[in-house]
């Protein structure tokens, strides 16, 4: 009964033609895929492999990822919370706090996740030293 069901089995031109391009189509997804993950492994690697820099010098190189070690303080009035982000399967927020450097410099600085509570009606506290 099996084999008599394979053998009347036969697909049309069109049917292939549609699989053949799906196959394709998936194919070349994968290998972007793939295309990706390396770039992202090489993005990683510079972020581990960055030398410090002064600021100065990270702006004029435009260094992404380089280490500074800057004197200044953290505006603790003012903060930025970018909502709806998912950490480890909590809702959370992510901190964005201007710092103002003893130049007069203001850079704005990503401090992390921070959780939210599950009534979303308190903003979590943001401890700024």
């Amino acid at each position: 009964m099996l084999l008599k069901l394979f053998k009347s089995f036969r697909p049309s031109k069109a049917v292939t033609l549609v699989l053949f391009l799906l196959a394709y189509l998936f194919a070349t997804l994968g290998s972007w895929q793939s295309q990706r993950a390396a770039e992202k492994e090489g993005l990683e690697i510079q972020h581990r492999t960055a030398p410090p820099l002064t600021l100065a010098t990270a702006i004029e190189r435009g260094s992404r990822f380089s280490p500074v070690d800057l004197v200044g303080q953290y505006d603790q009035r003012r903060h930025i919370l970018l909502d709806n982000q998912i950490w480890q399967g909590r809702a959370g927020v992510y901190v964005f706090t201007p710092f103002y450097t003893t130049g007069g410099k203001a850079i704005l600085v990503n401090r992390g996740w921070l959780p939210l509570a599950p009534d979303r009606k308190t903003l979590p506290d943001i401890p700024t030293p």
